[in-house]
């Protein structure tokens, strides 16, 4: 349809990634910090590590983009 959405899409990435940023919290067990420049660290002031092992076909993605 042309029905206007309710947010906008900024709305929408900054909601994903506030999300995104609690679900890091979680696994990690520690609290994040975003500071005013967009920066993630913890409260002792250490970067955030996100990145995990991935397992069968996934490995290949992770070996080739280095992600």
């Amino acid at each position: 349809g042309t029905a206007k959405p309710i947010a906008s899409l900024e709305d929408g990435l900054h909601t994903a990634a506030l999300c995104h940023l609690g679900n890091l919290s979680v696994e990690t067990g520690k609290k994040i910090r975003l500071d005013e420049s967009g920066a993630v660290s913890t409260l002792d002031g250490q970067p955030v590590n996100a990145r995990r092992d991935y397992r069968g076909e996934w490995r290949v993605v992770q070996e080739r983009f280095g992600v």
